[in-house]
């Protein structure tokens, strides 16, 4: 935790927030009088969540002392207790009851427990309003503490983070000695709270607004409020592996006070960082996952699914053609990087994610930068909380409801896997003369199917090892194994026109196996379809390029809205597009295998 040593007594010196409350003018017995006073201090004592505790207490000096000209504050300080309780409306009637009476401070308290419960009922916005308002009314220096936190509250709820720090820096002002440590932590968390792209732009105008003249107490909390967005900042670039923040707060040099090593980290991470983005006329950039065998090859048919639905290369010496751009990913890491990179060349939508992992980063970097990237994977929690995350690949869950329904089709009583969750289709480590897959076991365990879901060949010779052992099993072949030529009963998991058959082809899927002997693989199949939809939706951009960060900004939006209305002939969907959301829908199901078309 950063240290933050205010010395901020506001009032008659001391730490009692009590000390310079006004004696109410109605009389109380002296008795009344101390029992309220221990009540109060403790009440200003206590943090938040320890407050509850006092609620019984207070409850019992209301009930003791009705005509205690105290009795008004003591309804004040209970409702205050069980704000974070979940009794709003409890809360709300006694503010309420003591707002009745004429202006003055308990009038203004009660305004501030009411504007409390404001914001707790999700009215963030009405909440600043309210406590706008009381700006300057509140006498009592913990009233003044409470309030300057509730503003800091609101306003980060409300999304107003440009207003944040400078209610901030009131707030470490009006806070007690004793309450310093429990203010730090607040404020960090909210701090961590934040978007990195509001608190960075919030904590430029905060240093930029630095006032001439305060007082020495003042000038140490702005100080630290500047270190702690900083090392907020800091921390956000290095565990998000944003390059660009990185970079950017490098450039700031004002990143001195931060650990050697972390400062290392950050200088690294900036190194990484590509050129800003830009968009060059109509161009579409896609990610070549190289990182292991499986994502080269899914890689290496996807792009050659967009380059034949996109007419390259004939089609390039076009006015209005569509660019397609390239960049390696050669480590896990990789995919962010390769993304800016395509993003600075101007690509104005991006596609990616062959893999669970690359898919995940894909979004990671969309969301970031606000760039729509087509992801060829589904990653986790895509939908309207990601609107830059346009999902064309397979939902894993649908893969396997289908692969359910084919293995009740076949009437299968125990399955084996074959690729990624089961048998490894890698031979690299067996023993010359060994068998490939473990078919001796599936004979003892009875296997009555196989699920094959890695690639074509890997398919092909699992249910060739096993007929070559007397096992016959049913055969389910997922959507990367569909054109496998394997003997057997057999179901394959399809989607939309997906796999193609021979007897129902449409003029340009004739075109396709005419020009290149075959029908298109899974990914294959998924790079046409995200083609189609990121040059539908390019066909009307500007063929200038464009640098300035605000029009590349406003193209980067257009290119999302065109997007989501983008539609054409998909091959891996019934569906012709998104349809106004993110992710394109589709229905997988078990079939029997079409005849495959074949080219001349």
């Amino acid at each position: 935790m950063l240290a933050l040593s205010l010395g901020l007594g506001v009032g008659c010196g001391g730490s009692n927030h009590a000390a310079i409350r006004p004696e109410p003018s109605v009389a109380s017995s002296l008795g009344a009088q101390t029992d309220f006073r221990a009540l109060e201090a403790r009440f200003s004592d206590l943090p938040q969540s320890a407050r509850p505790a006092l609620a019984p207490e207070l409850a019992r000096f209301i009930e003791t002392h009705p005509d205690d000209g105290r009795v008004h504050l003591a309804r004040l300080y209970l409702a205050w207790s069980i704000l974070d309780e979940k009794r709003l409306p409890e809360v709300r009637s006694l503010a309420t009851m003591e707002r009745r009476g004429g202006p003055g401070p308990v009038r203004d308290f009660a305004e501030l427990v009411l504007s409390a419960v404001l914001r707790r009922e999700g009215r963030a916005e009405e909440a600043v309003r309210a406590l706008k308002d009381l700006r300057g009314k509140l006498v009592d220096p913990l009233e003044r503490e409470l309030h300057a936190e509730e503003l800091v509250k609101a306003l980060v709820d409300a999304k107003r983070y440009g207003e944040t720090l400078d209610a901030m820096l009131d707030w470490a002002e009006q806070a007690n000695a004793a309450d310093r440590e429990d203010v730090v932590s607040a404020m960090e968390a909210l701090l961590r709270a934040m978007p990195a792209s509001a608190l960075e732009t919030s904590a430029a105008k905060f240093s930029a607004a630095r006032e001439g003249k305060e007082s020495e107490a003042r000038a140490e909390a702005r100080k630290w409020l500047e270190n702690a967005a900083q090392a907020t900042l800091v921390r956000a670039a290095i565990t998000g592996q944003d390059p660009a923040l990185a970079r950017r707060l490098v450039e700031s040099g004002r990143i001195r006070a931060a650990q050697a090593e972390t400062r290392d980290t950050l200088e690294a991470l900036a190194a990484t960082s590509v050129a800003a983005p830009r968009v060059a006329g109509r161009s579409i950039g896609v990610v070549l996952d190289v990182t292991d065998e499986t994502s080269r090859r899914r890689s290496a048919d996807a792009v050659a699914g967009m380059t034949r639905a996109l007419g390259l290369p004939r089609t390039a010496s076009r006015a209005d053609a569509v660019h397609l751009l390239t960049r390696d990913a050669a480590e896990p890491g990789d995919v962010e990087r390769a993304l800016g990179s395509l993003a600075g060349d101007g690509a104005a939508i991006l596609v990616a994610g062959v893999t669970d992992a690359a898919a995940i980063a894909a979004s990671v970097f969309a969301e970031r930068e606000q760039i729509p990237v087509i992801t060829l994977r589904a990653p986790p929690g895509a939908g309207p909380e990601k609107p830059f995350t346009f999902v064309l690949g397979e939902e894993p869950a649908s893969v396997e409801d289908a692969v359910h329904a084919a293995l009740g089709a076949l009437s299968a009583r125990r399955a084996a896997r074959v690729g990624p969750g089961g048998a490894s289709c890698d031979d690299a480590d067996r023993p010359p003369g060994a068998s490939r897959f473990p078919v001796l076991e599936w004979k003892q365990e009875a296997v009555d199917a196989l699920v094959l879901v890695g690639d074509e060949a890997c398919a092909r010779d699992a249910a060739l090892e096993a007929v070559s052992t007397g096992l016959h099993p049913g055969l389910v072949l997922g959507p990367e194994a569909a054109r496998a030529d394997v003997p057997g009963r057999k179901l394959v998991v399809s989607s939309g026109r997906f796999p193609f058959a021979v007897h129902a082809l449409s003029a340009e899927e004739q075109d396709w196996v005419s020009r290149y002997g075959e029908a298109p693989s899974w990914y294959e199949a998924l790079g046409h379809d995200a083609a189609i939809l990121a040059s539908r939706a390019l066909s009307a951009f500007p063929l200038e390029r464009a640098d300035d960060p605000k029009i590349v900004r406003l193209l980067h939006q257009r290119a999302r809205t065109e997007l989501l209305r983008a539609e054409g002939p998909l091959w891996t969907t019934d569906a012709p597009g998104p349809s106004g959301g993110t992710v394109v829908l589709r229905t997988l199901r078990a079939a029997s295998p079409p005849e495959a078309p074949k080219g001349p």
